[in-house]
């Protein structure tokens, strides 16, 4: 939905119900929690990190109690909550598939400041260098089209 552009706000309350699907099975298997400890976050940014999360996640969550709240949305916002999401999947199944990794690279190369490690940043900038990807989304959607038709392979990271 992301890569293709599809409504945003959809695309958002979609990510915030998984957000608490996830969050759900991580506090049962005893998983970090992603604000608080996330190892790929760096400190400094943590803060904003966990803000951008929690904004609008909280905002639909919390909509029928306060119909005065506005909310002035960006796809910045829906940007950190679908990471979020990522990397608590990435937690509780040590894998990703195709369409979360180009994700994870989107935003890598999108919003490289938030990056703690420099090895992945390294990791991350010769991947998107080997599959042509800067910060266009249309070559993002053009990369899943070639997944889908086997054209491409998934690039091999250590996250």
């Amino acid at each position: 939905m992301f890569f293709y552009q599809h409504d945003p706000i959809a695309t958002h309350t979609l990510s915030a119900c998984a957000n608490q699907i996830l969050t759900d099975f991580c506090k049962q298997k005893g998983v970090w929690n992603m604000c608080k400890l996330n190892p790929v976050i760096r400190e400094d940014k943590r803060e904003k990190w966990c803000k951008m999360v929690n904004k609008t996640i909280n905002f639909f969550k919390h909509a029928d109690k306060d119909s005065n709240t506005t909310l002035d949305f960006n796809t910045d916002l829906l940007v950190f909550s679908l990471l979020d999401n990522i990397i608590m999947y990435r937690s509780l199944k040590q894998k990703l598939f195709f369409e979360l990794l180009l994700f994870y690279l989107y935003f890598c190369k999108c919003y490289p400041e938030y990056i703690l490690d420099d090895n992945l940043k390294q990791q991350i900038f010769l991947s998107c260098n080997e599959l042509k990807l800067g910060t266009n989304i249309l070559q993002y959607q053009e990369k899943l089209k070639e997944y889908d038709k086997g054209e491409i392979k998934l690039p091999i990271l250590e996250i």
